[in-house]
């Protein structure tokens, strides 16, 4: 009896033990079980990030107080100083640097294109030195060739300060023979400038040539320039044409020859000046 006893109770013991490791064995080694101790592990991991982030940005945020650091700035753009000389205009600087007038005002924070001022440094985007140099250059070869009308009139001239500079050059040498405003009862749109056939016509100022051709409206063979910001420029009445449209132009560059095309009367060149659409007396854009 002593003896079934004693194996009762081993067995009991044996079944006890191998319940207990089969629990074990689907506990620890089962898809819930090694989920539930990855994602234990995965939120410790990421509770331990936060707090070295925190503490980073911290330090970050006090070193950036105490200007131990600067956080260079991956949107600002080259700038090249420019300074403006007596004769320059944006619609100039544009066409030179081959960039828009708007860039030139934005990176300047230009109110108006008229503002210029001899002396005055202007900051050119996405120029290097050498560029500006070079452009220097030219400017001041090109002043030195722009012509002149003696026939001007002194006073409106003269009215313009004279360290305002947002006026172009005289397209023509020659005499006015025709002036801005009512003429026989009609409005004449600009001013015409009596010259012999085949003299030189100059570009007012740089930009993009946006027509070049025969115009049937009376304006004979024309070219229009766009200097940007609603500025465009008419030469009318040429007999010959040197820009095709689309070509970019620089100020002083010969770009058509005088004429008596189209309803003129006598060789003339009939030069506009008109800003947004509508034409202004070109005197008060002239040097």
């Amino acid at each position: 009896m002593s003896k079934i006893k004693r194996y009762s109770r081993t067995c009991i013991a044996a079944l006890l033990f191998l319940n207990f490791n089969m629990f074990a064995v689907r506990y620890f080694f089962s898809p819930k079980a090694a989920t539930s101790k990855k994602s234990g592990t995965k939120e410790n991991d990421m509770e331990a990030n936060r707090i070295v982030n925190d503490e980073y940005m911290l330090k970050m945020k006090k070193a950036t107080a105490n200007n131990n650091i600067s956080i260079p700035s991956s949107n600002k753009s080259d700038l090249s100083k420019y300074i403006i000389k007596q004769g320059d205009t944006l619609w100039d600087l544009s066409s030179a640097f081959e960039i828009d007038v708007d860039s030139i005002i934005k990176a300047n924070s230009l109110e108006s294109p008229d503002e210029l001022k001899i002396g005055q440094a202007i900051l050119i985007p996405d120029v290097d030195a050498q560029k500006v140099a070079s452009v220097e250059n030219q400017t001041a070869t090109q002043a030195a060739k722009a012509p002149s009308a003696k026939s001007a009139s002194p006073k409106k001239v003269a009215s313009r300060s004279s360290s305002s500079i947002n006026i172009g050059i005289w397209p023509v040498h020659g005499r006015i023979s025709s002036g801005f405003g009512n003429r026989n009862g009609k409005f004449h749109k600009g001013i015409d400038i009596a010259a012999p056939t085949g003299t030189d016509v100059y570009a007012y100022a740089g930009g993009r040539v946006v027509f070049s051709g025969w115009d049937n409206g009376g304006y004979g063979y024309l070219v229009i320039i766009s200097h940007g910001s609603g500025l465009e420029t008419y030469y009318a009445h040429n007999s010959r044409l040197l820009v095709k449209t689309g070509a970019r132009v620089n100020k002083g560059q010969h770009i058509a020859d005088v004429g008596n095309t189209g309803d003129s009367h006598g060789s003339h060149s009939h030069f506009e000046i008109r800003r947004n659409g509508t034409p202004v007396n070109p005197l008060s854009y002239l040097h």
